[in-house]
């Protein structure tokens, strides 16, 4: 049980998959797709403030990518990874930023809130399992800690779209 639990925290951090990207995917080609993941967690991703409000708009905005498939490639980042790089990619798509704009979320709002997210499922998952690894003093603030813990569901179903 602490194994399985320790790989989906892990996965929840290293490799969760952006619902965002290039309108049709080049025959399954996974290297051109890029992760929503920059290294380390910066500390205004773990003070984010995450509330259901946020988390409200969140799944509305991951409803309508997904519908609407859109797509980035890692190649429209310019592989910069960083918040800012991904910040200015999300700018650069006029269909994301309608949808951005119709849920009253700005481009970087939508980064952070989305690490944050992230972060913030990974701490209050790994609580579950006393053994597991985790040092969630350093990953998220503690409100967002009670956020994961409360919302875990709807927050797994905004990370999976």
């Amino acid at each position: 049980m602490f194994i399985k639990r320790f790989v989906i925290a892990l996965c929840l951090i290293v490799f969760p998959v952006a619902a965002f990207g290039e309108d049709v995917p080049k025959q399954n080609d996974k290297q051109s797709e890029f992760y929503l993941s920059p290294t380390g967690n910066p500390k205004i991703v773990a003070e984010y403030p995450l509330n259901e409000a946020f988390l409200a708009k969140m799944e509305n905005v991951q409803k309508e990518m997904s519908e609407s498939t859109i797509r980035l490639s890692e190649s429209e980042t310019g592989n910069d990874g960083s918040i800012d790089g991904l910040v200015k990619t999300i700018s650069k798509d006029e269909r994301v930023m309608n949808i951005l704009k119709k849920n009253a979320l700005e481009p970087k709002d939508y980064v952070v809130g989305y690490l944050a997210l992230q972060a913030s499922l990974a701490a209050a998952s790994s609580l579950e399992d006393q053994d597991a690894i985790f040092d969630d003093s350093t990953t998220v603030s503690k409100e967002n800690l009670e956020f994961g813990k409360q919302f875990a569901d709807r927050i797994r179903k905004v990370l999976e779209q």
